[in-house]
């Protein structure tokens, strides 16, 4: 069974077909520069059409088949991929300088609803394909989604959107959570996955699993403290 690998390292909004919607207020409370310590790292959890497979032995068996080596879940521990040297650095204005992955990305801080939104200050242009299920499975498998989002053309297979990219995090006192997920889908003996996922998992998409479908997901989320 081939697995066909998706790494998605930076906007998991990219994908998401749904928006979010709200008044938007300008975060105002934090300054300075808040370095990644750690992370939090989340068990795996295993689903199928029937509900979640609670069974240690099964989720075992299940990551050690379809893990590549803790490339993508983990019972025991999940990487430190971007962790180190990652920081984001809160400017004046609602601006922050966000550094990830060797990347910079100069990004507008957004408050709403308890998260804190990594706006993109530029657009970009994307066509998704809304016809495959495993495509569908992902968007709703995403709970954050952008705040700006445009149809440009739609048909029943295919959307072209414009979109503002965004990171999500939340606050919790002084600490700045940036979550990630990882996940393994196997859909008609297909399997396909996807890893450091900026975003949390959404149990929505559960109803759209098919009798033969299993999927298991596995959250982390890296910390950020000044």
């Amino acid at each position: 069974m081939k697995l066909s690998i998706k790494n998605i390292f930076i906007l998991s909004g990219l994908a998401v077909l749904l928006f979010a919607c709200g008044k938007e207020t300008e975060i105002s409370v934090n300054s300075g520069t808040f370095r990644a310590i750690g992370q939090e790292i989340n068990t795996v959890r295993l689903f199928t059409q029937s509900g979640e497979i609670k069974n240690s032995t099964a989720v075992s068996a299940f990551v050690n088949r379809y893990s590549y080596n803790g490339c993508f879940l983990s019972t025991t521990n999940a990487t430190t991929y971007g962790i180190t040297g990652s920081n984001l650095e809160f400017l004046s204005s609602g601006e922050a300088i966000y550094n990830y992955l060797s990347n910079v990305y100069p990004v507008n801080i957004i408050s709403m609803g308890g998260i804190l939104y990594l706006e993109s200050k530029d657009t970009t242009e994307l066509g998704v394909n809304i016809s495959d299920n495993e495509a569908n499975i992902y968007n709703k498998m995403l709970t954050y989604t952008p705040l700006y989002s445009d149809t440009i053309y739609s048909d029943s297979t295919f959307h072209t959107i414009k979109t503002k990219n965004c990171f999500y995090m939340t606050q919790n006192g002084a600490i700045i959570k940036f979550p990630r997920l990882n996940y393994v889908y196997i859909e008609n003996q297909h399997s396909n996955a996807g890893k450091y996922i900026n975003n949390l998992f959404n149990e929505k998409c559960l109803s759209m699993l098919n009798v033969s479908d299993t999927l298991a997901i596995q959250q982390t989320e890296i910390l950020f403290m000044k």
